[in-house]
């Protein structure tokens, strides 16, 4: 199975594609670069039409039961693009570690994408620690009690 997750199941159906400049980076699409990452490639004109599927679909397919205990999630920039279609209300994913510093999303700097990263996962209650993992957030979900307390214990403080 080959596609790129950000999709939604009825762009699936319809058999939506993406174009990517054909460079071995999971950041070279057109709709990462229209929502919010900013590429160096901008000025390339060859593309490649990459199919799209979603990701709530194959952790449905993966883990009937609904329940996901860690997912990480590193796409160059572009993290915010699957959160965006996983339906959080059909799947239930205790933790969850997002890249929020790469190339094109400096540690330090503003950037949009892991904004929306960020803001997908809070509007989802989760619990965001930063600086814990290198270039990676920390998300729990409070139904996690029980990694709550492990990170309460060893001494992680939630992020603003």
């Amino acid at each position: 199975m080959s596609f790129i997750p950000s999709c939604s199941l009825e762009e699936q159906a319809a058999n939506k594609t993406i174009p990517f400049h054909p460079i071995g980076s999971a950041n070279t699409g057109v709709e990462a670069q229209d929502r919010g990452v900013t590429l160096v490639y901008n000025a390339r004109t060859d593309f490649v039409q990459v199919p799209c599927g979603s990701l709530w679909q194959v952790f449905a397919d993966i883990f009937p039961q609904g329940s996901v205990s860690f997912f990480s999630l590193d796409v160059e920039g572009s993290e915010h693009l699957v959160l965006e279609k996983i339906d959080f209300s059909k799947v239930f994913i205790e933790m969850i570690m997002v890249e929020v510093a790469n190339n094109f999303c400096r540690k330090g700097h503003p950037c949009e994408a892991r904004d929306k990263a960020r803001e997908v996962l809070g509007k989802n209650d989760y619990i965001r620690f930063s600086n814990r993992v290198h270039a990676s957030d920390i998300h729990i979900h409070p139904f996690s009690k029980n990694l709550l307390e492990k990170a309460k214990k060893a001494g992680w403080v939630p992020s603003k």
